[in-house]
């Protein structure tokens, strides 16, 4: 991922199956909450995709783009349905520092 000097992100990747495509979009676009691919697509895609992070989308120095869920909507076809389900989380309930042996 890389911004520009105007405060817009473009994520390129290639040979990318669904799965690992919508397991990243959480962390790129600050959702809040994970994201499960049903598209039922198989075999791997390319994309590009361009937007304004949401955090500064809608303000004053506003590049003018889309934020992250309009452009994966108008730029790879893909949409969001909000659901709830039960998933998979990793728990740490204790850590111990090592001893020096």
């Amino acid at each position: 991922m890389t911004a520009s000097a105007a405060d817009r992100f473009r994520l390129g990747a290639r040979n990318v199956k669904m799965s690992l495509l919508a397991s990243s979009m959480a962390g790129w676009g600050n959702l809040g909450r994970t994201v499960v691919d049903e598209t039922g697509l198989e075999g791997k895609y390319d994309f590009v995709l361009e937007f304004t992070p949401e955090s500064r989308a809608g303000s004053a120095q506003d590049s003018g783009g889309p934020g992250f869920l309009e452009a994966v909507k108008k730029q790879l076809g893909l949409r969001f349905e909000p659901q709830t389900r039960a998933v998979q989380v990793l728990r740490l309930d204790h850590i111990e520092h090592l001893s020096d042996n």
